[in-house]
């Protein structure tokens, strides 16, 4: 698979919605309104719930650190993903990645990420950052398994929600 990305453009947001919406992406995403927490990323803010009673919300207007990648196999969107790069410690955090509901199982969210990871500084235009990591909800066993499979590490528990796992890549 040979991919191209392109950074986010609203003309893909009826499609991506139409993944948003769809039975097979609603079981990767533990959001209690995830439909409006991604909409909000795509339109550059990033917020969270720390649990599902108490809807306190951290948000804040994303800078330049923060990417939201389209991915392409030749002329068809397969996959949406959100990078912020942190300056402080030089990690990219991805969160979410979402593959288009009629390609998950078929190996693309593993190709997605090998193809971001051996990529990395020239989809950015970035090279100072040593490490990826993505946060995973602990039942998410198919997000686990994805990212085992293209040499993510488990790091640690989430230190603000223990529904979640950190999990690492260190690039060479």
């Amino acid at each position: 698979m040979e991919f191209i990305w392109l950074d986010y453009n609203a003309q893909f947001a009826r499609e991506i919605n139409d993944w948003l919406i769809h039975e097979e992406t609603n079981k990767f995403l533990d959001i209690d309104d995830w439909h409006s927490a991604y909409l909000n990323i795509i339109n550059g803010i990033e917020f969270y719930y720390l649990n599902d009673t108490d809807r306190e919300k951290s948000y804040y207007k994303l800078n330049d650190d923060y990417y939201c990648k389209l991915v392409f196999e030749k002329d068809k969107l397969v996959a949406i993903m959100s990078i912020y790069l942190n300056p402080i410690d030089k990690t990219i955090h991805i969160n979410p990645i979402i593959v288009s509901p009629n390609l998950q199982g078929k190996g693309y969210g593993t190709a997605v990420i090998k193809d971001f990871i051996f990529n990395v500084y020239n989809i950015l235009g970035e090279n100072y950052c040593s490490k990826i990591n993505i946060t995973i909800e602990k039942g998410n066993q198919a997000s686990k398994a994805c990212f085992g499979k293209c040499g993510f590490l488990y790091l640690k528990d989430n230190d603000d929600d223990s529904d979640y796992e950190i999990y690492e890549y260190q690039i060479n």
